[in-house]
C-alpha cells in the first residue's frame, strides 16, 4: 500500500452529499481561495486540486466527474506587424489556438490544422498608402522555431489554415505565422507571436516486449494493481472501483469516516489471478489475465480495463496493457471504443524467488518522464500516464491522469504493482505475445529427454509408434540369444 494521504478538515457526510450533487448534475466547478493548512500528522497532505497555469492566470478546484479546464494557450497575446513601406498598409498576423475536440488531436507524426488571420493593423495608415483594400491578400506559413510546417493561402476573410506533420518533436511547440502579401496589393508583411501547440508522442518509453520461441510455461500469477488514483481532497473521495466480471477480486470495504480509512477504500488493488503465459531464452515473458475492473468518476466518466496483459524482459523492463473502453458524459457524450492500449510502463524491475518456489516481484511504474517531453499535457510538466492512453480520453479530464500543476498531483502518481507466479522449464510451448513451438515433445532420436525442469532425466526417449514400437524389444531379445549360446558354448569346451 502506498503512504496515505491526510486532509485537514473533515467535512460531513450530509455537506458531501450535497456538493457531490451539485457536481454530477451541474458539472459545476467550484472556486476555492487555495489550500487549508495542513493538521500536524505524519501522513502528507494533499489539498484539493486546484487548476492554475500561466497561460490562464486563473485558478479552479476540479471535484470529481467535472472537466479540468486545460489552459489552450496565451489568450492575451498581441501580433506583431510590420509598416513597411509607406505606400503600403500595416498588418497584422495573429495565430489561431489550437483546435479542440474529444480527444488528443495533435500526434507527433499525424496531421492537424493550424491556422492564422491576417487583419488591418488598428493604426493610423499612411496619408499616401492605399485605401479601402478589403482583406488582405498572399499567403501565410507556419513555423517551429526554424522547421516550416507549410503554407496556406489567405481567403476572403484573411485566413489561413492547413493540415500539418511536420512536427519536429513533441512536446509544447511554440508556432509562428508569417504573412507574405501578394504583389502590387498594397499590403505589409507580418509576423505573428508564438502560439502553443502541444504535441504528443505516442511512443511507449518501453520497446516491444515479445515471447518467441518459448522455454518455460507461466501458471497461477496474479497481479496486484490499483490501475489509477487521484484524492480529491475537498470531498474526501478519490476514483470509484468495481469489479465487472472474470477473474478478478476487490477486497470488500465500507469507506469508514477518517481520512485514511477513506483513502485505504478508495486506493484498493484490483487482483487479478489464474494467469498464465510463457518465458523465452532471452528472458521475455508475458503473462495474461482475465477479467474486468473499472473505475468511475461521478456519473459523467466511466473507464474500464479487460484483460491485463503484462510484458516483462530479462532487464526487468515491461510494461501493462489492457483492453480500455468506457465513456464520458458531461454535456455531451463520448464513448471510447474498446481498444488495447498501454496502461502503465517501468523499468528495473527485480523478480525473485520467494521459499514456495513462487517467483515474485514489486513493482514502481513509471510516472516522471513518461510524457516525453516537458509541456506535452499541461505547462512545462512531464509527468503521466502512457500518452497513448491520456491521448484517448476526453481533454477536459485527461489531466486526471497527466501533472498539471494542481495540489493533486502527487495523488495521481501510479501505485506500485504486485506480481507473482510459477515457472516451469519446458519446451515447445506456445504463450501469448510470441510464435512458440508447435508443442510436440522432444523427436525420436534426439537424444536424453528433458525433465520438466530442463534437465536430462537420464531415461531414454520413448518409441513413437509402427514398427519403431517393437524394435528395442527385438534388439534386446537377439542380444539375449547371443549370449546364451556363448556361455553354453564355453560351457561345453570346459567341461570333462
Amino acid at each position: 500500500m502506498q503512504p496515505l494521504l491526510q486532509r485537514p478538515r473533515s467535512r460531513s457526510r450530509a455537506t458531501l452529499r450535497g456538493c457531490l450533487t451539485v457536481v454530477l448534475t451541474c458539472a459545476a466547478i467550484v472556486s476555492v481561495a487555495g489550500p487549508a493548512s495542513a493538521d500536524p500528522a505524519p501522513l502528507a497532505e494533499y489539498p484539493a486540486p486546484a487548476v492554475s497555469s500561466e497561460e490562464t492566470g486563473h485558478s479552479s478546484e476540479a471535484v470529481p466527474g467535472t472537466p479540468i479546464q486545460q489552459p489552450t494557450g496565451d489568450a492575451s497575446q498581441t501580433a506583431a506587424f510590420e509598416a513597411g513601406d509607406p505606400a503600403t498598409s500595416a498588418t497584422l498576423t495573429k495565430m489561431d489556438f489550437p483546435f479542440r475536440g474529444e480527444r488528443t488531436r495533435y500526434l507527433l507524426g499525424e496531421s492537424a490544422p493550424v491556422g492564422a488571420t491576417v487583419s488591418a493593423a488598428p493604426v493610423e495608415q499612411p496619408e499616401n498608402g492605399p485605401s479601402d483594400l478589403g482583406a488582405p491578400q498572399g499567403t501565410v506559413e507556419f513555423f517551429d522555431g526554424s522547421t516550416s510546417l507549410g503554407s496556406a493561402q489567405l481567403d476572403a476573410n484573411g485566413h489561413g489554415e492547413l493540415d500539418t506533420a511536420a512536427w519536429p518533436s513533441g512536446g509544447a511547440r511554440l508556432i509562428t505565422a508569417t504573412f507574405t502579401p501578394e504583389p502590387g496589393t498594397g499590403w505589409a508583411a507580418s509576423t505573428s507571436e508564438a502560439q502553443t501547440y502541444r504535441v504528443v508522442d505516442l511512443m511507449r518509453m518501453v520497446p516491444d516486449i515479445e515471447v518467441s520461441e518459448p522455454v518455460a510455461t507461466v501458471s497461477d500469477a496474479s497481479l496486484d494493481w490499483t490501475i489509477a488514483n487521484i484524492w480529491f481532497s475537498n470531498f474526501s473521495v478519490g476514483f470509484e472501483r468495481e469489479v465487472v466480471g472474470g477473474a478478478v477480486s476487490l477486497e470488500s470495504m465500507h469507506p469508514g469516516t477518517t481520512i485514511e480509512e477513506k483513502q485505504r477504500y478508495y486506493f484498493r488493488p484490483f487482483t487479478f489471478s489464474n494467469g498464465t503465459g510463457a518465458r523465452d531464452a532471452a528472458g521475455n515473458r508475458v503473462m495474461q489475465f482475465s477479467g474486468t475492473a473499472r473505475l468511475s468518476s461521478g456519473s459523467g466518466n466511466r473507464w474500464d480495463f479487460a484483460d491485463p496483459r503484462l510484458h516483462l524482459n530479462a532487464n526487468g523492463d515491461g510494461y501493462v496493457t489492457a483492453e480500455f473502453s468506457g465513456f464520458y458524459d458531461i454535456g455531451v457524450r463520448q464513448d471510447y471504443a474498446p481498444r488495447r492500449v498501454t496502461i502503465a510502463t517501468f523499468t528495473g524491475a527485480e523478480v525473485d524467488m520467494n521459499a514456495d518456489g513462487r517467483s515474485e516481484s514489486r513493482i514502481a511504474l513509471s510516472w516522471d518522464g513518461q510524457a516525453g517531453a516537458a509541456g506535452t499535457w499541461a505547462a512545462h510538466f512531464d509527468a503521466s500516464f502512457p500518452n497513448e492512453f491520456v491521448a484517448l480520453l476526453n481533454p477536459a479530464i485527461n489531466l486526471f491522469f497527466a501533472s498539471s500543476g494542481v495540489a493533486t498531483d502527487a495523488s495521481k502518481r501510479p501505485h506500485d504493482l504486485r506480481l507473482s507466479f510459477t515457472e516451469r522449464e519446458s519446451e515447445g510451448t506456445n504463450g501469448p505475445g510470441g510464435s512458440g513451438g508447435n508443442g510436440s515433445s522432444p523427436a525420436l532420436g534426439s537424444g536424453e529427454a528433458t525433465s520438466p525442469d530442463g534437465r536430462g532425466s537420464g531415461m531414454p526417449p520413448l518409441a513413437r509408434s509402427g514398427s519403431d514400437l517393437g524394435r528395442p524389444n527385438l534388439v534386446f531379445g537377439l542380444g539375449l540369444l547371443a549370449a546364451m549360446s556363448g556361455l553354453a558354448l564355453l560351457a561345453r569346451r570346459r567341461s570333462p
